[in-house]
């Protein structure tokens, strides 16, 4: 195997079911499935939920592009995060949160920035809602932090270059502190390297339920966080005493919402005023902070709005409530128009740009089974995946004896993931029975029943499903099976307009491939 160009380094301690939505988010992406430019690299902190039968499931499925390290003794939380890079054999090296999924295109299109800039030391990938692109190129620290402030402090934002990390003499010196990353970056200032600033969707966070444990907030944000941007002070390409001052003011709204009004996370709240003054003790605006958010609480809940005024004034404002599940399936899916139809395993479904219809999937395991659907699909009403739900048959009974009977929470069988290649149309009430991989362009007509896989470009009907016809000629499919549909943006879309109606033949399918696949202007 050739070295890849990237390595997904992914510490990881007792989050099984979030890391698994993460391993999938890189795994069914195009990058990691059709080439050797990613591998990913999990380290396991000494879990002691499923992390490692899951890992070593992944393992066993991706031996050559998937590493799995369970530690022997847990490792500090944040010296662990960097031990990750040891194990790593990419070029670069991206930290990656156990609870980080990719977007849709995001980490095709990080493997394309990196690629194209190969020669640069370190990316910090700002991740915004902007369209993904490379902004520009820091080589002094000050510079790096009026531009992105404590976002810094996020290791998910880091992608170094393996032989620049390795260069740098003793990276984890403040790795008690909580923050080694943003020394990382000072450090990488003070000798001469760059940052390259990308910008762009290319994760979805996951929210993590009573996240916190010895975290705490105002002594690794108010204290620690200003101890390492100081010792950079007046250094070569490091701060000046300004960007500083400037960034106690950004991060304070920051540090005081976890410290006087989350009540979802669990991070330690002691000792606020003794860690915070350290550095603030001469600010008035710190002080006046400090007693509004004293006597006005504002408590979040999923119907209320609670606000409590010197703790005698106390009211609720009631919020609209939201199914959790389809508001993070919508978020994760912005880049299309699929409506999921039941939210109980939305973590299990990938769907990609601009497809469109309603999902409705069934998973009765907990096996790694997904429903991958790719780009510019289209769904009719009434279209059903079983992904995994399939009885036994070769013994006494077909009866699921395990769950009615046994105490076990599933027994369904599946031949694995169903795979919906980029612009396939699937027609109203089709059923796609499990382990199926329907082939780029192809279409199943209304009502039926695919229990093998389609070849692209082909049109299939009946039960079980058959190839009536092709699309298109031998010639035009080979060709047509190139088309990169993350090359069709919108922007793309609109300005050929028509044009992606043209009658495909063999005397024009190179004129338009190439204006299709061409880049914008």
């Amino acid at each position: 195997m050739d070295k890849p160009i990237l390595s997904i380094c992914i510490p990881t301690y007792n989050r099984c079911d979030l890391l698994t939505q993460t391993i999938d988010s890189i795994v069914f992406s195009k990058v990691f499935s059709e080439t050797n430019d990613v591998e990913i690299v999990i380290s396991n902190n000494c879990s002691t939920d499923d992390t490692d039968k899951i890992c070593s499931a992944y393992k066993n499925k991706y031996p050559d592009k998937i590493k799995y390290i369970k530690q022997e003794e847990p490792v500090f939380p944040d010296e662990h995060i960097f031990k990750t890079i040891e194990y790593a054999n990419g070029k670069f090296c991206k930290l990656n949160n156990d609870t980080l999924t990719y977007s849709y295109d995001g980490l095709n299109k990080l493997v394309e920035i990196l690629k194209n800039n190969e020669n640069s030391d370190c990316l910090f990938l700002s991740n915004t809602i902007d369209k993904i692109q490379v902004k520009e190129k820091f080589t002094t620290f000050d510079d790096f932090i009026k531009e992105v402030s404590y976002n810094s402090t996020w290791i998910g934002s880091l992608c170094i270059k393996k032989e620049v990390f390795e260069s740098l003499s003793n990276p984890l010196r403040y790795a008690t502190l909580r923050l080694p990353q943003v020394d990382i970056y000072g450090n990488l200032f003070e000798n001469d390297f760059s940052v390259l600033l990308c910008r762009g969707r290319f994760f979805n966070p996951k929210t993590v339920e009573k996240k916190g444990g010895n975290y705490n907030i105002a002594e690794i944000f108010g204290k620690n966080y200003f101890t390492i941007l100081n010792n950079f002070l007046n250094k070569h390409n490091g701060i000046n005493k300004k960007t500083i001052e400037e960034e106690k003011r950004k991060i304070l709204d920051f540090i005081n919402g976890y410290c006087f009004y989350s009540k979802n996370y669990t991070f330690q709240k002691n000792g606020y005023l003794k860690h915070m003054l350290k550095y603030y003790c001469l600010k008035p605006y710190f002080y006046l902070s400090y007693l509004k958010n004293l006597f006005i609480n504002i408590e979040k809940t999923d119907t209320h709005r609670n606000i409590r005024i010197l703790n005698l004034i106390k009211f609720n404002i009631k919020r609209k409530r939201k199914s959790p599940k389809k508001d993070f399936w919508r978020l994760d899916n912005i880049h299309n128009n699929t409506i999921l139809i039941n939210a109980s395993k939305a973590e299990k479904i990938i769907a990609g740009n601009g497809s469109y219809g309603e999902i409705d999937a069934i998973f009765s395991s907990d096996g790694l089974e997904r429903l991958v659907i790719g780009s510019f699909c289209s769904i009719a009403p009434g279209v059903k995946f079983i992904v995994s739900s399939e009885h036994p048959y070769k013994g006494l009974s077909t009866y699921p004896f395990k769950v009615m009977y046994l105490d076990f929470e599933y027994e369904a069988l599946s031949k694995g993931s169903i795979i919906v290649k980029d612009d396939v149309w699937i027609g109203a009430n089709s059923t796609i029975l499990s382990g199926v991989t329907i082939g780029q362009g192809a279409i199943v007509a209304a009502g039926s029943v695919v229990t093998k896989n389609i070849p692209p470009y082909a049109i299939v009907g009946g039960n079980p499903a058959r190839v009536i016809k092709y699309r298109f000629e031998p010639e035009i499919i080979e060709k047509l099976q190139h088309f990169d549909y993350s090359k069709l943006t919108e922007e793309k879309i609109k300005i050929l307009g028509e044009k992606l109606y043209t009658e495909i033949t063999k005397d024009i399918i190179d004129e338009l491939l190439k204006d299709f696949q061409a880049d914008v202007q």
